[in-house]
C-alpha cells in the first residue's frame, strides 16, 4: 500500500476548532504518520468572521515542520485554508487572506451550514470563473443534497472536486451522512478522501480503516485514486484523474 496523501486536516493548533495545543497537534501528526500518512495538508478554517491570524498559523505550521523534520523525515506538510463560503469568498481569496491548498489554484469550500443545494452549485461555478479549481470539502454531510437530486447532479456536472470525509465511509447503515457517502462512491462521483481530523479521539486524522473498506467494496484501483492518487495530484498542483 503507498503512502496516504490527506489533504483536509485541523492539526495546527489554537488557529480554529482543531488541535487546542501544540501537544495535541504533535499527537495528531504522529497518528497520522502512524496511520500510514506521507503527505498532509493542514487547513485552518477560514471565514469573513473568522481570519486566523497569519502569525499564529505560521507560527504554528514552523512548529509542525519542525517536529516532522525530527521524528518523521518522510512526512511533508502543506498549508491550506478550509474557506467557509459566502458571497465575499471570491475576495478573500483574490486578497490572499484565505490561502489556496498548497499555493496552487485549488480552493477547499465548506458550505455546510448551507441549506440550500443551487446556492452550492452558484457557488463553485462563481469559484471556477474567477479561475480557482473547487474542492467541496465532506459533501456527504450536506443535508441540502439528501433530497434534492437534481442539485446533487448539477454540482457533479460542474466538475468541482468532491471530497468526502474518512469517517463517513464507516458510518452505519441507519446514518444519512454514510449512506449518502456510500451513494457518492457507488456513482464514482467521490474524488478524494481525506481524514478532516480535528482532535485525537472524535475526529482524529486516520485513514487507513476507510481505506481498506473502500478497496474491498469499490476496487483497489479506485482507493488508489481516492486516497493516494488525486490528493497528491492536488499538492502538486495537477489535474486529478476522473471516471
Amino acid at each position: 500500500m503507498n503512502a496516504f496523501a490527506d489533504i483536509h486536516c485541523h492539526a495546527l493548533f489554537g488557529v480554529d476548532d482543531g488541535a487546542p495545543d501544540e501537544t495535541t497537534m504533535y499527537e495528531m501528526l504522529r497518528m497520522s504518520y502512524e496511520d500510514g500518512t506521507r503527505a498532509l495538508c493542514l487547513t485552518p478554517q477560514c471565514s469573513f468572521d473568522h481570519m486566523p491570524s497569519p502569525h499564529a498559523v505560521e507560527e504554528a505550521f514552523g512548529k509542525a515542520e519542525q517536529y516532522c523534520r525530527l521524528h518523521f523525515p518522510g512526512m511533508r506538510l502543506y498549508l491550506g485554508n478550509e474557506l467557509s463560503y459566502r458571497f465575499e469568498g471570491i475576495e478573500m481569496l483574490a486578497s490572499g487572506n484565505c490561502r489556496t491548498m498548497a499555493g496552487s489554484r485549488y480552493v477547499l469550500l465548506d458550505f455546510f451550514t448551507v441549506r440550500d443545494g443551487a446556492f452550492v452549485v452558484h457557488s463553485v461555478s462563481a469559484v471556477q470563473n474567477a479561475g480557482y479549481i473547487p474542492i467541496v470539502a465532506h459533501v456527504e454531510r450536506y443535508p441540502c443534497f439528501y433530497k434534492d437530486k437534481g442539485a446533487l447532479e448539477a454540482l457533479v456536472e460542474t466538475g468541482a472536486v468532491l471530497q468526502i470525509n474518512a469517517s463517513s465511509v464507516l458510518e452505519g447503515v441507519f446514518s444519512p451522512v454514510g449512506r449518502m457517502a456510500r451513494k457518492l462512491l457507488a456513482k464514482r462521483y467521490a474524488d478524494v478522501i481525506a481524514s478532516d481530523g480535528h482532535d485525537l479521539r472524535m475526529r482524529p486524522p486516520l485513514l487507513s480503516h476507510a481505506y481498506c473498506a473502500v478497496e474491498k467494496k469499490y476496487g483497489e484501483r479506485y482507493a488508489r485514486r481516492l486516497f493516494f492518487e488525486n490528493p497528491s495530484r492536488i499538492l502538486s498542483g495537477k489535474r486529478i484523474q476522473v471516471n
